[in-house]
């Protein structure tokens, strides 16, 4: 009986290991870096032969450049596990658009006199919109100055400079604040 029970627990064990080793890796395939995509922190990709973790929201960031944005995963993932952990996602990333945000600069001047409009929004704009911060997170619809000049953002932004970023994640305005 002890025979029987023994072989019956190896043979349960030998065709349990192909679908632990299977659930033990992540799918390369499917865990490809995109570079259009957005990557929330902890999310895994797989480029050029390499694991990498994401380590804060962002896009367009090529994984292996030495930015801070990836970190190289040493061993191969178990993706099972960390999907079994997982929090459900809170926030996804907003998508592009042109809109103006309520209260923006764009939007907080229609009860102006028409002759004060123009200027009015354009103090009111370069007043009511901070300096821009290459420490300091944006979300997408905030207004900010930076060099004489208003930006929206149109993207989330962790220190993508104005003008500047690629992909872009600020849409120049027309305001001019060179003076003020």
């Amino acid at each position: 009986m002890r025979q029987l029970f023994a072989l019956l627990c190896l043979i349960t064990v030998l065709f349990s290991l192909p679908a632990i080793a299977q659930a033990a890796t992540c799918d390369q395939s499917q865990h490809e870096w995109v570079p259009t995509r957005y990557y929330h922190p902890g999310e895994l990709v797989h480029y050029n032969d390499q694991w990498y973790r994401s380590r804060e929201l962002h896009e367009g960031h090529q994984p292996g450049r030495g930015e801070f944005a990836w970190e190289a995963v040493s061993e191969t993932p178990d993706c099972e596990a960390r999907a079994a952990n997982a929090k459900p996602e809170t926030a996804a990333a907003q998508p592009h658009s042109d809109a103006p945000a309520k209260d923006s600069p764009e939007t907080s001047n229609e009860q102006a006199p028409a002759g004060e409009a123009s200027r009015m929004t354009v103090d009111t704009a370069c007043q009511d919109s901070p300096q821009w911060v290459f420490s300091k997170a944006y979300e997408v619809g905030t207004t900010v100055r930076h060099e004489g000049h208003l930006y929206k953002a149109i993207r989330p932004s962790n220190g993508d400079m104005p003008g500047v970023a690629m992909p872009p994640h600020w849409r120049k305005l027309e305001t001019d604040c060179a003076g003020q």
